[in-house]
């Protein structure tokens, strides 16, 4: 359906640079996308013209702000403006708003809001037949967003168990998920409340090396052939890093699915991941430092 796009009376101004390329995604537009198409519609006459900086507009290829419309999917316009000259290769982009990002998406999508199945899950890894799965419509922006558990500190259930866990330094501590169906899952934190944002450039370094000290040791387990590590951070403000074992030889759990596939699995024995997670444990008391308890090696007065 034809609809006006709700900023056409506006200008737009662009802020990336013009030499990057968005047309490579199906159903997609950008605001850098479209000022290359109104770019490339005047590169004719222009095409040897000298890249200015944005704003410069000395010289006779320069020119003044223009105002143009571009015809988006689904015959939508959108007007934006172009600064400088024809082959500026700094002109400055937007990014897309909340609102401009649903739309944008909306456009892909089919009458009940509902955009097409991913490719994800026509891999031969996806735990999903593509027969008979159908997509959650969109839903619009919601602002502002929800707080995250713990913001600002506030009643923080990962602050409160500072102590808890199988292996603990000065600044960080491990442990270990219950409940999931993958053979261990691993959560590494920062003992004091940070998001990793927060990390100073120290806390930083010691998390990459944390982590990759993690990773040999998982993948040093019997039938584990890969630690997959993850941040996302939406729900709770608290740093907190996964740690997923992949059992040997379950090629369905490559990739990014194996989140999915460990909440489809029955749960994994308690008693092997408690051994596995111990294991893993020990191993970074001696390669990385650290104690197993969070008393240990600490004397009372």
């Amino acid at each position: 359906m034809d609809v006006p796009h709700e900023r056409c009376d506006e200008t737009i101004r662009v802020a990336a640079p013009a030499s990057l390329s968005c047309f490579g995604r199906p159903r997609a537009y950008s605001l850098l996308a479209l000022s290359q198409a109104v770019l490339a519609s005047r590169a004719g006459a222009s095409r040897t013209a000298t890249p200015r900086s944005a704003g410069d507009s000395s010289g006779p290829e320069a020119e003044s702000l223009k105002r143009r419309s571009s015809r988006l999917p689904g015959g939508r316009m959108i007007a934006l403006t172009v600064r400088g000259s024809v082959g500026n290769a700094n002109l400055p982009i937007m990014a897309l708003r909340p609102d401009e990002f649903y739309d944008h998406a909306r456009a892909a999508a089919d009458a009940e809001l509902r955009l097409p199945l991913a490719r994800m899950t026509g891999w031969n890894i996806s735990p999903f037949e593509q027969d008979g799965l159908s997509v959650a419509p969109l839903r619009p922006p919601v602002l502002p967003e929800p707080a995250r558990h713990g913001e600002g500190a506030v009643d923080c259930d990962n602050c409160r168990e500072r102590d808890e866990g199988i292996w603990f330094n000065e600044r960080w501590r491990l442990a270990r998920i219950e409940g999931v169906g993958v053979p261990l899952v691993l959560m590494l934190f920062p003992r004091e409340h940070y998001d990793m944002a927060d990390l100073s450039d120290e806390m930083a370094a010691e998390l990459g090396v944390l982590t990759t000290h993690l990773v040999r040791h998982v993948q040093a387990l019997p039938y584990i052939s890969r630690a997959h590590v993850y941040r996302i951070g939406d729900g709770a403000e608290h740093l907190h890093i996964w740690f997923f074992a992949r059992p040997e030889g379950q090629t369905q759990l490559f990739g990014s699915w194996m989140p999915v596939w460990d909440d489809l699995l029955p749960e994994y024995p308690a008693d092997i991941a408690e051994a596995d997670a111990a294991a893993v444990a020990d191993a970074l008391v001696a390669s990385y430092g650290g104690r197993r308890r969070v008393t240990d090696g600490l004397t009372r007065d």
